[in-house]
């Protein structure tokens, strides 16, 4: 082999080494456990105008103040890999069939989502505010975007309607919660769980980091998302095409309201529109002005609830056609 040969091999080599290991650190920046409160911090992953510059907004503010004076009670249960998975959980003094489950978006916590429990709260709902796959108080390492938590707020589902075989659940997420909430909503759910709210979610995980890795990180999609969907699932962990709300909601039979508002840049606005049409339940849109991601609710609380109140209104009031059943077949993480 000639000289010039051998150098070229080593330098492809090289590339091709570097390059993986690029990938490597930038799926433990962006999957990580470890980087959740960095990404938090500095507001890494954002479309300019995110919730942490809504601080002070009056609406968020309302809801961790009822959080933080409620101290909703932590609760556990096992998945069917025997490990616990933990939530927050605010009941009613006066017994109720009532239930929300209100799902945090990505670098988030149950607190980043308050405000949506206080507006059940104080609408007679008991309310249960799971914690994602390593986020809070979960321990895995890695966040999977909604692929393995529709499996926890599945045993969520489980865990109420064990206590109150008669509950009427709404799903109520944002931003990742949102779309683990469509993905739930693909599963084999019990007919108590009445409707969906979905705000800001994504279509698949393949679709929203496509759309955000020249955005954020300044790199091609070839071969760098290609890379990190390999790693992933080399890592068994999940496929990021294969996490994809747009195709549970066409297995739906949970009627769902889909919101977004109309500045969202991280997960961008247009993905609304797609998965309303891919729905095949009962469903409607809101489309929120002025609003960037995940503040929808911050930005025009005047728009955003009495949408959401009139939606869970109609839904909320009739008997479950049958008892919860234990699933089937066994279910991951």
């Amino acid at each position: 082999m000639k000289k010039s040969t051998k150098t070229a091999l080593k330098v492809g080599i090289g590339a091709s080494v570097a390059l993986f290991a690029a990938c490597e650190g930038i799926y433990e920046g962006v999957l990580s456990r470890l980087s959740m409160d960095l990404n938090k911090k500095y507001q890494l992953f954002t479309d300019g105008d995110t919730a942490g510059r809504y601080e002070d907004n009056p609406e968020r503010l309302a809801g961790v103040e009822w959080f933080e004076a409620i101290r909703p009670k932590a609760v556990s249960v096992k998945n069917t890999e025997g490990k616990s998975i933990y939530a927050f959980l605010v009941k009613q003094d006066i017994p109720t069939d009532k239930w929300a489950i209100c799902v945090h978006g990505y670098t988030d916590e149950p607190l980043g989502v308050a405000n949506i429990g206080k507006f059940y709260y104080d609408n007679g709902y008991n309310v249960l505010f799971p914690c994602l796959k390593a986020h809070s108080l979960d321990t895995e390492m890695y966040c999977s975007m909604g692929y393995y938590d529709r499996y926890m707020i599945c045993r969520w589902i489980d865990y109420i309607t064990a206590e109150n075989a008669e509950a009427q659940i709404v799903l109520h997420g944002v931003s990742m919660g949102s779309a683990t909430t469509m993905l739930v909503t693909g599963e084999d759910i019990p007919e108590n769980v009445k409707c969906a709210i979905c705000d800001c979610g994504y279509t698949s995980v393949w679709d929203e980091y496509k759309s955000q890795i020249g955005v954020v990180l300044h790199l091609p999609v070839f071969p760098f998302l290609y890379i990190l969907n390999g790693i992933s699932i080399m890592r068994k962990n999940f496929d990021f095409r294969k996490c994809a709300p747009i195709e549970a909601v066409k297995k739906s039979n949970t009627p769902t309201l889909f919101i977004h508002g109309e500045k969202d840049k991280f997960v961008p606005y247009e993905m609304m529109y797609p998965l309303y049409c891919a729905c095949k339940a009962e469903r409607e849109m809101l489309s929120v002005p002025d609003a960037y991601h995940a503040v929808s609710s911050y930005i025009h609380p005047e728009i955003y609830w009495p949408k959401v109140s009139e939606f869970v209104g109609k839904h909320m009031n009739a008997e479950p056609k049958k008892k919860p059943e234990a699933r089937k077949k066994a279910v991951k993480k």
